[in-house]
C-alpha cells in the first residue's frame, strides 16, 4: 500500500512539466542542503564546545592541583579560603567538591552563596561527563604529578556555550532565508535557460505531429546541448521531408509504372492506385472494403491460392502470374509480388501487392505455343535435311580427298610408266633392228651380244618401273578404298599410316618438311581405316596451308601408344601455332583463320565428327603461337 502511494506520488510529479519539475528540484535540494548544513553545524558545535569545557574543566583542575593536594593532607582552612579565593577568577564554575580517596567531602565551593548548604553529590567513584541545558558537570580523579589523591566534581555554567549555539543556529536560519528566495531565483532562471528551449521544441512537434508539416524549423543561437538538440530537430524534420519526398517520389513512380494494392490480413483492399482501377473497370471506391476475390477470374484452382496464402502468411514473398477478371467481364493476366508487412513479432499485418500487366505476352506466349506445335514437325524436317546435308558433305568431303588422291597418285605413276613405254618401244625398236640384220644375213655375234646386253638393261628398267607402279597402285587402291566406304577392318595402323603417307607422297615432294611416323609395329586395330586416312590427310593439308611457309623446313611428328585397350594418336607440326581464342571455335563449323586462300572452316569440324562418331573417341588440340600445334585423338582399339 505505502509502495502504491509513493508511486503514484512519483507518476504526478512525472506529469508535471518540466518547468515545474526543474523548480521544484531546485527548492527541494536547497532545503535539503540547508538543513543538513544546520543539523551538522549544531552537531558540530556541541561537539566543539563540549570538548572546549571538558578542556576547561581539566584545565581547571590541573591548575588548582596543588591546592586540592594540600587541603586533602594539611586540611587547612586558609589554603581552603585561597582555593576559594582562586575559583572566583573562573566565572564559569558554578559549585565544585573535592573528595578524599574514602570519599568524603573535604572542600566545596559555590558560586552563589546559598541560605541553605547543598549536600555534596554522591561519589560514584568514576570519570564522567554531564552536560544539560544549565550546566556541564564533570566528575573527575584529582591527579597530581601521575598520583591519584581524591576526587573532583564541579559544574561549569553553559550560558555561554548557548550563547555560541543561539547565535549559529540564527546565523543558519538567516541564511536559510536569504537561500530560499535566491535558490527560487536561480530555479526561475535555469527554467528559463533550460524549459523554456525545450518548452518551444515540444511545441513544433506537437505542430509538426498535427499538421505533418516537415518544413518547419527552429532557429537558435546556442551552441551548446539545447542548440545541439535544436540541430538535430530540424535534420530530423530536414531528413523526413527529404525521405517523404522520395518515397512520394517513388509512389509516384511506381503508381505509373505498375498496379498496387494493399490489403489486410483478410485480403480486404485497403488501398489501389489508379492503375488497377483502370485495368479492372472499378472505381477505387468500390473496390476498397471488398475482397480481392471480387476480381477472381476462376482460371486458378483451390491449390493455387491455397500456396499463395501459406506463402505470405508465414511472411515470405509470393510471386506467380494470376489471370483476373475485370468488372465487364474481360480477363487480364498480372504478373505479381505480394509483400508481407511484419510487426516486431515478425508476424504480418498487412500485404502490399505490385502487380505488371502480361496479357499481352501471355497471348503471344500462346500464339508461341501454337506455332511451336506446327514447327516441330518442320523442324524435324529440316533437322532431317540438314542430317542428309552433312552426310553429302562428307561425302563431298572424302570424294574431294579421294580425287586429289587420284590426281597425285597419277601424276605419281605417270612417270615410272612412261619411262616403261619409253624402254619397251626402245626394245621393240632394237628387235626389229635385230630382225632386219638376221633377215639380210648380217648378223653377227658382237651385234647379237650387244642386242643382248641392252635388252637386258632396257628389260630391267621396264622392271623396276612397273614395281614402283605396283607398289603406288597397291596403296592407292588401299587407302582409296577405305575413303570411299565405312568398313569396319582389321589392320596394322603402323603400315597403314606409311600407306597413307605414301599415297601423300605426291603433294609432300613439293615440300621441304620432313614426317616422322613413331609407331611400334604390329599394333593391330579394329575400327574404320577410311576416317584415320581423312584424319591424317586433313591433319597434313592443314599443316601445309597453314602451319609453314613454303619456303620452311618443317618437321611433322605422328605418335601412336596403346594403352590398355585405348589408342593414342598424336600428331604435332612445328608450325606458326593457333591463338587462343581460335583453339576454343577450332572443330565449329565453317569457322576457318585463313577463308582468303580458300579454306571453307569444314575440314576440322568432319574431322571431329569422324573421332567422336565414327572411331567413338575424342580429340583436343592443344597450341600458342610459335610452338606449333598438338592433335590429340584417343579411341578405342577395337570397335564393333
Amino acid at each position: 500500500m505505502v509502495i502504491s502511494m509513493r508511486l503514484k506520488k512519483l507518476q504526478f510529479i512525472y506529469q508535471q512539466s518540466i518547468r515545474t519539475q526543474l523548480i521544484s528540484i531546485i527548492l527541494l535540494t536547497t532545503l535539503i542542503l540547508v538543513s543538513s548544513s544546520m543539523f551538522a553545524s549544531n552537531y558540530l558545535s556541541n561537539k566543539i564546545f563540549t570538548k572546549a569545557a571538558i578542556d576547561n574543566a581539566n584545565a581547571i583542575s590541573r591548575a588548582l592541583a596543588q591546592n586540592f593536594l594540600k587541603i586533602i593532607l594539611q586540611d587547612s582552612t586558609d589554603i581552603a579560603a585561597d582555593t576559594t579565593s582562586a575559583l572566583k577568577a573562573f566565572p564559569d564554575i558554578i559549585d565544585m567538591y573535592l573528595y578524599d580517596s574514602n570519599g568524603l567531602a573535604v572542600f566545596q565551593y559555590h558560586k552563589h552563596q546559598q541560605t541553605q548548604v547543598k549536600a555534596p553529590p554522591k561519589i560514584v567513584r568514576r570519570a564522567y561527563t554531564k552536560i544539560n541545558q544549565e550546566a556541564l558537570v564533570v566528575f573527575m580523579p584529582a591527579i597530581y604529578d601521575k598520583m591519584n589523591f581524591g576526587y573532583l566534581y564541579f559544574s561549569l555554567s553553559t550560558e555561554q556555550l548557548n550563547q555560541w549555539i543561539n547565535i549559529l543556529q540564527l546565523i543558519t536560519l538567516v541564511i536559510m532565508l536569504i537561500l530560499i528566495p535566491l535558490s527560487f531565483m536561480i530555479a526561475r532562471y535555469s527554467q528559463q535557460l533550460f524549459s523554456n528551449p525545450l518548452i518551444e521544441l515540444t511545441s513544433n512537434m506537437k505542430k509538426v505531429e498535427s499538421n505533418h508539416d516537415y518544413s518547419i524549423r527552429i532557429a537558435t543561437t546556442q551552441k551548446n546541448e539545447i542548440g545541439e538538440l535544436y540541430n538535430g530537430f530540424n535534420n530530423m524534420l530536414e531528413t523526413i521531408e527529404s525521405s517523404n519526398t522520395a518515397l512520394n517520389d517513388q509512389k509516384y513512380a511506381l503508381d505509373q509504372a505498375a498496379i498496387v494494392s494493399i490489403s489486410d490480413l483478410k485480403g480486404k483492399i485497403l488501398y489501389v492506385n489508379e492503375q488497377l482501377a483502370k485495368i479492372s473497370a472499378y472505381t477505387s471506391e468500390e473496390l476498397i472494403g471488398q475482397n480481392h476475390n471480387i476480381m477472381n477470374s476462376g482460371y486458378h484452382d483451390e491449390q493455387f491460392f491455397k500456396h499463395l496464402w501459406e506463402t505470405i502468411e508465414a511472411g515470405k514473398i509470393w510471386r506467380g502470374e494470376v489471370k483476373n477478371k475485370a468488372k465487364d467481364n474481360s480477363f487480364y493476366w498480372v504478373d505479381t509480388t505480394i509483400i508481407p508487412f511484419l510487426d516486431k513479432e515478425q508476424k504480418p499485418y498487412q500485404y502490399l501487392a505490385i502487380r505488371y500487366e502480361i496479357t499481352d505476352r501471355k497471348k503471344a506466349e500462346l500464339e508461341l505455343k501454337q506455332l511451336n506445335e506446327t514447327l516441330e514437325q518442320r523442324v524435324a524436317e529440316r533437322t532431317l535435311a540438314l542430317e542428309e546435308s552433312n552426310k553429302m558433305l562428307m561425302e563431298a568431303e572424302k570424294m574431294a580427298a579421294l580425287g586429289s588422291l587420284v590426281a597425285g597418285v597419277a601424276h605419281e605413276i605417270n612417270t615410272p610408266v612412261g619411262i616403261g613405254v619409253t624402254a619397251s618401244s626402245h626394245l621393240q625398236k632394237e628387235l626389229q633392228f635385230l630382225k632386219e640384220d638376221i633377215d639380210n644375213n648380217k648378223i653377227t655375234k658382237r651385234i647379237l651380244n650387244e642386242f643382248i646386253e641392252d635388252s637386258s638393261e632396257t628389260a630391267e628398267i621396264i622392271l623396276k618401273n612397273l614395281e614402283r607402279t605396283a607398289v603406288l597402285v597397291k596403296s592407292f587402291k588401299q587407302v582409296a578404298s577405305d575413303q570411299s566406304n565405312d568398313e569396319i577392318r582389321h589392320y596394322d595402323i603402323s603400315e597403314y599410316l606409311n600407306e597413307i603417307i605414301l599415297s601423300l607422297k605426291p603433294k609432300l615432294k613439293k615440300y621441304k618438311h620432313k614426317i616422322e611416323i613413331n609407331c611400334n609395329k604390329d599394333i593391330m586395330v579394329k575400327n574404320h581405316p577410311g576416317a584415320i586416312s581423312q584424319i591424317i590427310t586433313n591433319f597434313i593439308n592443314n599443316s601445309l596451308i597453314y602451319a609453314f611457309k613454303k619456303e620452311e623446313e618443317g618437321t611433322i611428328s605422328i605418335s601412336v601408344n596403346l594403352i590398355d585397350t585405348t589408342i593414342k594418336l598424336t600428331y604435332h607440326d612445328n608450325g606458326k601455332g593457333i591463338d587462343k581464342s581460335s583453339i576454343k571455335k577450332i572443330f565449329e563449323p565453317f569457322f576457318t583463320t585463313n577463308r582468303t586462300h580458300g579454306g571453307t572452316g569444314l575440314g576440322l569440324h568432319i574431322v571431329y565428327n569422324l573421332v567422336t562418331q565414327s572411331l567413338k573417341g575424342n580429340i583436343s588440340c592443344q597450341s600458342s603461337l610459335g610452338k606449333g600445334t598438338t592433335f590429340t585423338l584417343e579411341f578405342p582399339q577395337n570397335i564393333t
